[in-house]
């Protein structure tokens, strides 16, 4: 895309300045595009059409890091599990506790509550022991799962930031999950399923067949 000299450069971002994934590598930024490959700018760029009538590109570069969940990243936390003996008895408790059903589909391998875009989740583990709070002996069991499009540059923020990598079940297409430890050992998945698409407002799921 061609650019006019009178908007070539740096712009500040206008107030509803539609926001696009950071690809400031494949802008004529070279500075920019080494400062967000070393995670300082959060970069984005916006399409116009200028007041001599031509198509236009420009690139705002983002800086900080509390404007890093601001642009929209392809990662959205979609469910909390619970590690329990009786999946579906212990959904049931929630249930009546947050006045909120079981979602269909559940069963004794996996149960499920909709909390907003959060799934609250049980699932039946072998040999349970159950936590002891305010205890350490038996402490509280859950994990975290988080949805990606790029499961291969998340785990690399991810270790970057401090997790560790405990295993892979991904297939050669990307699809799966891996397992991981926070700092502090909780534990957490990076997920890609597939069929699964993203836009603005986060991953958009697929039918289930009925």
């Amino acid at each position: 895309m061609s650019r006019c000299a009178a908007v070539t450069g740096l712009l500040s971002p206008p107030p509803h300045a539609p926001l696009a994934r950071p690809i400031a590598d494949a802008l004529d930024y070279p500075d920019l595009a080494q400062q967000a490959r070393e995670g300082l700018i959060r970069p984005f760029v916006e399409d116009f059409e200028c007041t001599c009538g031509m198509p236009q590109r420009r690139l705002h570069p983002v800086s900080g890091s509390s404007d890093v969940w601001q642009d929209h990243r392809m990662l959205r936390l979609t469910d909390f599990i619970i590690d329990c003996p009786d999946a579906m008895k212990l959904a049931a408790f929630y249930s009546e506790v947050t006045g909120l059903p079981v979602k269909d589909g559940s069963n004794e391998h996996w149960a499920g509550i909709q909390l907003g875009d959060i799934e609250l989740a049980f699932t039946p583990v072998e040999d349970y022991r159950p936590p002891q709070w305010p205890g350490s002996e038996h402490p509280k069991q859950f994990h975290l799962d988080f949805e990606v499009d790029d499961i291969e540059a998340e785990q690399r923020r991810v270790l970057a930031l401090g997790a560790t990598l405990h295993r892979d079940i991904t297939d050669p297409d990307g699809y799966g999950f891996r397992v991981y430890t926070d700092p502090t050992g909780h534990p957490f998945c990076l997920c890609r399923n597939k069929g699964v698409t993203w836009t603005e407002q986060g991953p958009v799921w697929p039918q289930r067949d009925q």
